[in-house]
């Protein structure tokens, strides 16, 4: 089956996943500016509004790099940063 065109707004996150980005980040009671902070001080390019983005779902992360300072910061798995559905 070709993939299907993308309506205008619609994301690629939202059709694979839901980002729980916001909801860790608050459990660990980080702001975006601190965890974006956070990453650089590993070495790993990320800005407040990235973070934003993510967790809104406006933007997908498919950056390992990425994906691995904020799960660090946080003390998460990667694979914790995104809800799938069941399909």
């Amino acid at each position: 089956m070709p993939p299907r065109a993308y309506l205008k707004g619609e994301t690629m996150a939202l059709r694979i996943g839901r980002c729980l980005l916001r909801e860790l980040r608050k459990a660990k009671k980080l702001s975006q500016v601190e965890l974006a902070k956070r990453v650089r001080d590993l070495g790993v390019d990320l800005s407040d509004t990235t973070v934003s983005e993510f967790e809104r779902n406006e933007r997908i992360c498919t950056n390992i790099l990425t994906l691995k300072g904020i799960s660090r910061v946080l003390g998460c798995h990667i694979d914790d940063l995104y809800e799938f559905p069941d399909s």
